[in-house]
């Protein structure tokens, strides 16, 4: 199985824009024969498109059905490519960090609503602002993956709940590290971490420009235990890892 991890631009309350970023990668993606390709958390309308304020919000965040979203399902069967990708999500009148992955044919993989609560801003409203119970676990090719988001996975708690016999762990983030301290320090704590949950562990980080949350693309893969694959920080494009 090739995995394609786009570390990508996004434009914060831009969701068209966002849209068209991930089907250039997902074109660009198909041409690499990548069976699945990967964005960072709350891609598809920028970490920092809400508002906190609800009435505002309900507009941001989309539901998982939106038309918008259906022309990447469609997408994904045109293509043949599966894709993950993160979103602010309405659902049932209440907002959540959450990350959708489609299979080739269009069909739903997972939806998984984030658990920990570090997306939220500290005095938002935790009845409006939620989070999800149960990790992102599903089979695909053969594979059963677990999926978490940024700070989940720094949780113990979380950590120990990822299924005993989960082959592949996928950890979008969004993460504003400053690229010294991404390249000279967490870089590499996050690797140490991503080696304590399954053999194969795929991380990513998007970039972002925008003055309010200046991000840098970082993204590696674990592959049987080791560090196999990884870009250089901020460097865009799609890290493919194969296992």
């Amino acid at each position: 199985m090739k995995i394609g991890l786009a570390t990508a631009v996004f434009t914060n309350n831009d969701i068209l824009k966002n849209i068209k970023t991930i089907k250039e990668y997902m074109k660009h993606a198909q041409s690499e024969n990548v069976d699945l390709l990967l964005f960072g958390e709350s891609f598809l309308q920028g970490f920092d498109s809400l508002t906190w304020k609800p009435e505002t919000d309900l507009q941001i965040a989309i539901e998982k059905d939106d038309e918008l979203i259906q022309e990447l399902q469609n997408y994904c069967q045109e293509l043949g490519v599966a894709l993950g990708f993160g979103y602010m999500e309405k659902d049932q009148n209440k907002v959540y960090c959450s990350y959708l992955i489609f299979d080739g044919n269009g069909c739903e993989l997972t939806n998984y609503q984030r658990i920990s609560t570090g997306w939220r801003f500290p005095n938002s409203d935790p009845n409006f602002y939620q989070e999800g119970k149960q990790l992102g676990v599903f089979e695909y090719q053969g594979c059963r993956f677990t999926t978490g988001l940024c700070g989940d996975f720094w949780d113990d708690q979380l950590v120990a709940k990822i299924p005993v016999d989960t082959n592949i762990v996928l950890w979008p983030n969004f993460r504003t590290f400053g690229k010294e301290i991404w390249i000279t320090e967490e870089f590499n704590e996050y690797v140490k971490q991503s080696k304590t949950f399954a053999p194969n562990v795929f991380f990513i980080n998007s970039i972002c420009h925008d003055e309010e949350s200046i991000a840098y693309g970082v993204a590696f893969g674990i592959v049987d235990g080791e560090l196999k694959y990884h870009k250089n920080v901020d460097e865009s494009g799609i890290l493919i890892c194969e296992i």
